[in-house]
């Protein structure tokens, strides 16, 4: 038998396999150096344009929504503009609750955040699969947690690649029963503008991958504040609270974030923020992300202040119903 197929195969995989290895130390170079705005290489960027055609005009979208506290403050970060936003608290005791959100079901571009899709992904398909990754990452978590933290392009579109391909991840996806409506997958790193997804898709990713048996697991491979990755120079207020990925795309106008955040006793705050704006500098929408991300962790931090204070206040008798108390007790 001709072992041509076979060496035709090795061939063509090689260097996929070995040449994203030589990127993930560049790219963690550049995320060390100069923060989350090495997300994606410019280079990669302009041409991901030229293949898409450029990116869609962006219309400002109305900041719509209930006027609670959270939802106030979430809007007060973002200010005007083109976003996407939705924050969940998933208590102790595993329940979840709304906190904020605005133009939640809107799709949008997700810039990389599209990674924790393919990360996820990829994830489920190594544990089914048992695939080894190359030297010098060996397994699936390693070579993920590269990818992840520095935001590697070429390591994410080989994970697709290899679990499967975008059609397969989509199914994957609407197969767990996550609102799938707003994802289009044109690629696993996020560098297309013709990716889609909309906020409360990627909160109900986060959800889903919080109440799993491989939370933590996962939750380590992602970028922190103050550790390296393109979490390094932002959030450092935070640094051990926020667990997240990052996106930005300077010529589509793209900066989004999403991930988990610590909330102490109150539980786990599941977040996704996406702004499209051409009209907003990305690095003022990353500022403008950050300081939507604590505001709303302030919020529930307060709110659970709040409510500890009103469990150890002594109960309030109205003077009428103490007065009728005291009758009954006293008379013979």
């Amino acid at each position: 038998m001709s072992h041509r197929p076979l060496l035709l195969a090795a061939a063509l995989f090689t260097p996929c396999l070995f040449a994203p290895s030589a990127s993930a130390y560049d790219a963690a170079a550049c995320a060390e150096r100069e923060g989350e705005l090495c997300d994606e290489n410019d280079a990669e960027e302009a041409a991901a344009l030229a293949e898409d055609g450029g990116p869609e005009p962006v219309a400002p979208v109305r900041l719509a929504g209930s006027e609670d506290r959270h939802e106030r403050a979430l809007k007060q970060a973002l200010g005007g503009g083109n976003w996407g936003a939705e924050f969940r608290l998933v208590a102790p005791d595993g329940r979840a609750r709304p906190l904020a959100q605005v133009n939640n079901e809107v799709a949008m571009i997700p810039a990389s955040t599209m990674k924790l899709f393919t990360g996820w992904f990829g994830f489920i398909k190594e544990k089914e699969a048992r695939r080894r990754y190359p030297a010098p990452f060996r397994t699936f978590l390693a070579y993920a947690a590269t990818m992840i933290k520095a935001s590697v392009n070429p390591m994410a579109n080989l994970i697709l690649r290899l679990s499967g391909g975008a059609a397969a991840m989509t199914r994957f996806y609407a197969g767990l029963g996550l609102p799938t409506e707003s994802l289009v997958v044109a690629d696993g790193a996020g560098l297309s503008a013709r990716n889609r997804a909309s906020a409360r898709l990627e909160v109900a990713l986060l959800e889903h991958i919080k109440r799993s048996e491989h939370y933590a697991e996962f939750k380590a491979l992602m970028a922190e504040p103050g550790e390296a990755g393109t979490l390094r120079a932002r959030l450092g207020d935070l640094a051990g609270r926020v667990h997240a990925k990052t996106g930005t795309l300077p010529r589509t106008g793209v900066a989004s974030l999403a991930g988990f955040v610590d909330a102490g006793e109150a539980g786990v705050i599941v977040f996704s923020v996406i702004g499209n704006d051409r009209k907003i500098a990305v690095t003022a929408q990353r500022a403008r992300i950050d300081a939507a991300v604590r505001a709303v962790r302030e919020g529930v931090l307060a709110e659970a202040a709040e409510a500890a204070v009103a469990v150890r206040r002594p109960a309030q008798v109205s003077p009428d119903l103490a007065g009728r108390l005291t009758a009954m007790v006293t008379t013979p």
